[in-house]
């Protein structure tokens, strides 16, 4: 009996250290850095994945596409309240937000040491396209900000 419990945590201590190997894989379903940004469609897939967040669509209420609502320029429905005497931005009502522009940096950290180095396949003049691009985003996220709250440190 002892001899049996002996092999079994023997044979359960080397299954285990198999492992090893298998643990070491990429993950299949998931897409990592070190393998993205190799390819133009990557890069044109990420700038394209940030149109809606940072130059939203036309919808039924939207008033237009660079939100002219409130200003010389067209009427709302509602009057804004962030420039009555008595509104107040602080940093946790007052649009204080860099995730979309953290967004646009992270693309610059991983994209342009690989585009020097040469390692993004693709037509050149594409990709400087989508940095230029990006770099445009990056500049209207800012662009907004500043509307919204002032200068944006």
């Amino acid at each position: 009996m002892k001899n049996i419990k002996y092999i079994l945590l023997t044979l359960l201590v080397c299954g285990l250290a198999a492992c090893d190997n298998f643990l070491d894989l990429e993950p299949e379903s998931g897409i990592t850095p070190e393998n993205y940004f190799k390819e133009e469609a990557h890069l044109q897939s990420y700038v394209n994945n940030l149109y809606p967040t940072i130059l939203p669509s036309h919808s039924a209420w939207s008033l237009g596409l660079y939100q002219d609502n409130n200003t010389d320029l067209m009427v709302g429905k509602s009057a804004s309240s962030k420039y009555l005497v008595d509104r107040y931005m602080t940093a946790s009502d007052g649009g204080w937000n860099f995730g979309t522009i953290t967004t646009c940096n992270w693309f610059f950290d991983q994209v342009l040491p690989k585009k020097e180095e040469g390692l993004i396949k693709g037509n050149q003049s594409k990709i400087d396209y989508y940095i230029g691009e990006m770099h445009f985003l990056r500049a209207w996220e800012y662009f907004k900000c500043y509307q919204d709250i002032g200068d944006y440190p």
